[in-house]
């Protein structure tokens, strides 16, 4: 990667003319750091490698030099290794596990300990598993992640330990003991915003952002039909937090496709709000996202439509990959067939709620599992700081 007038400009404007503090533990990216050390308070004193472009050491600019990757023009990467080399710490730890150069970075350092955690949903395309092959060079020592069908996944490109320990955010926020559920659905949004929208089909086809969410589109106002049939009140989830930017703008998005059409919308504050909300609904209905795989780990009861696939031209795309699930079952359908979701709507809200807890436990482990506190992450970690 030869560096640009624009990465030279990114450079000077982020330079740092001190060391970095050494530690025991280097979290790798500023990324979601704040949430593992929300978990383990001890982690304060980690020092924190920013892989964003945003800040760099003069020193470790200049320690870069002695770096491999330097001399093969991955200039970038070379600083990364001079910085966790010069830190000394026992473990590096990341937040993101689709970042493929983390996945070598065993090879620069063999003596320091990696492990990532698993933070999305992960896909073929778009996506990590659509960029990595089989590598001897790739090794983490310890992958936690989401299932057991992801753990085997991981494990068939990585070397290393595969822990499934569910979601690192769910985790944080314990289920509410005296749930009080309310009779309506939610409906949990996935838009993005136009600008800056990127999208491509396996085959390389662009995607525009209408093409993308028209599934959204039509699942919203079948919901907005389905809820005034049954007077059941519907309610959005917005991905967008209170006093985000772009939240007026996926507002207005929803305003506009509902046609005029009654719903409401429950706007959160900061992210354990969004998952405490999860509760408060007798039904959640989710296309593909990982907050509906969350809900679903904390036994609220969740039906799918996972219709990206053949948009996405990717089997990545189905419901519970890369587990080899069925078409279609109680809570979930991989097409969007509004001929059978009202009778599959009925049918899981009509449930009863032991029957329901036998069908999270049954499909937990495949799908995603709750760990509250992440017991396991943190005793793993507690070994090193």
């Amino acid at each position: 990667m030869r560096l640009s007038l624009y990465s030279l400009r990114r450079i000077f404007l982020g330079l740092k003319y001190s060391f970095p503090k050494r530690s025991s533990l280097v979290i790798y990216d500023s990324s979601n750091s704040e949430c593992l050390i929300q978990q383990i308070p001890r982690l304060q004193l980690a020092t924190v490698l920013d892989v964003r472009k945003v800040e760099f050491y003069l020193p470790i600019l200049l320690l870069s030099i002695l770096e491999q990757p330097f001399w093969t023009f991955n200039y970038y990467s070379a600083y990364k290794v001079a910085f966790i080399r010069y830190c000394r710490p026992k473990i590096v730890v990341s937040m993101i596990d689709n970042h493929e150069f983390f996945l070598r970075l065993k090879s620069y350092l063999p003596s320091i300990t990696t492990c990532f955690v698993q933070n999305a949903r992960r896909g073929a395309v778009n996506d990590i598993f659509e960029s990595i092959t089989r590598c001897s060079r790739y090794h983490v020592d310890a992958m936690f992640v989401y299932s057991q069908p992801i753990a085997s996944l991981y494990s068939s490109f990585v070397s290393g330990s595969s822990v499934v320990i569910g979601s690192f955010h769910n985790n944080l926020y314990p289920i509410p003991a005296d749930n009080q559920q309310s009779s309506g659905l939610l409906f949990v949004s996935q838009w993005r915003p136009r600008s800056g929208f990127r999208a491509r089909s396996a085959s390389a086809k662009l995607i525009s952002h209408d093409t993308f969410y028209r599934p959204d589109v039509r699942l919203f106002r079948f919901l907005i039909d389905y809820c005034q049939q049954r007077n059941i009140a519907l309610t959005v989830l917005p991905v967008s937090l209170a006093g985000s930017a772009r939240l007026e703008e996926e507002l207005d998005f929803f305003r506009r496709h509902s046609e005029g059409q009654p719903y409401s919308v429950s706007i959160s504050t900061y992210r354990g709000d969004t998952y405490q909300s999860l509760s408060r609904y007798s039904l959640t209905i989710t296309l593909t996202s990982t907050l509906g795989l969350e809900s679903f780990a904390r036994g609220n009861r969740v039906y799918f439509v996972n219709c990206r696939a053949s948009c996405l031209e990717s089997h990545s795309w189905r419901f519970g990959w890369p587990a080899p699930f069925a078409e279609s079952g109680l809570f979930w359908n991989n097409s969007l067939d509004t001929q059978c979701l009202p009778d599959d709507l009925d049918t899981l809200m009509a449930l009863s709620a032991s029957a329901w807890k036998e069908v999270c436990k049954k499909y937990s482990s495949e799908l995603m599992i709750y760990d509250q506190g992440n017991s396991v992450i943190v005793d793993y970690l507690s070994k090193y700081c």
